[in-house]
């Protein structure tokens, strides 16, 4: 029952309009709480990152100048080649809770960037991708602000063909696919403030290299501190902290 009492009020008016093309509102809604009441969220954990830390690279690193919530993920940095769609969706959902307690009043949307260096062609599973959105749009609607993509392939370019489809208009449109590393640090400065937008384009830099460093991938035994703390000791960390160990190799 508390799972139901704690929705999140603030966030009620993504429900307000048609939810990822369903004409009832209201059939939605309930169909979250239903959602919430059997998935928990608010307790929600990813035990695949806590069994072995940098299972998945997708990770909080700050806030954009509009306060949203930044998420950073890397396919080089994960330790894992092949994922389900039970691991991402549960990934996903506590990294959404998680980032929701950072969120001040009014901000109520998030910004992915989705570093594609390290792309193998067992993560080119469109029912990955589909698995993460349909989560985002039946029950945080209205939540995803930006999706960012760099050094994608054009193996990355026909899995987005084909997961497109799969989404609503207004989600695609929020997606830009950005290759030039000038154009990158464009939309970086536009978004981030001078010290994401570094950190950021330091760790793509990095992330980038063959092979990936021992540095970069262990990034995850770092992660696995803030993981074994409460919200409220996690959530500042993750607001103030940018994650990198200080491994050289």
């Amino acid at each position: 029952m508390s799972q139901i009492l704690q929705f999140p009020t603030k966030q009620l008016y993504g429900f307000s309009k048609p939810v990822n093309g369903s004409s009832n509102a209201e059939k939605a809604l309930l169909n979250t709480i239903e959602y919430r009441r059997q998935t928990k969220p608010l307790t929600s954990d990813c035990q695949w990152c806590h069994d072995r830390p940098g299972f998945h690279s997708m990770r909080q690193v700050g806030h954009d100048e509009a306060g949203r919530p930044v998420v950073y993920a890397n396919f080089g940095q994960a330790s894992i080649r092949k994922n389900s769609v039970e691991d991402i969706v549960a990934h996903v959902t506590y990294l959404i809770e998680n980032a929701k307690v950072t969120m001040e009043n009014g901000v109520s949307t998030w910004v992915f960037v989705i570093d594609c260096s390290g792309m193998t062609l067992s993560a080119c599973n469109p029912k990955l991708g589909y698995g993460t959105t349909n989560i985002l749009a039946n029950h945080y609607p209205e939540r995803l602000g930006l999706v960012v993509c760099v050094n994608h392939s054009s193996l990355f370019h026909g899995v987005w063909k084909a997961l497109k489809k799969l989404l609503s208009p207004g989600t695609v449109s929020k997606v830009k696919l950005v290759r030039s590393e000038a154009k990158i640090q464009q939309l970086f400065s536009n978004y981030f403030s001078l010290e994401l937008a570094n950190w950021l384009l330091e760790e793509i830099t990095l992330n980038r290299q063959k092979p990936i460093s021992i540095g970069q991938r262990e990034f995850g035994t770092h992660l696995n501190i803030q993981m074994n703390m409460t919200h409220e000791d996690v959530h500042p960390m993750y607001n103030s902290t940018f994650f990198r160990p200080n491994i050289k190799t």
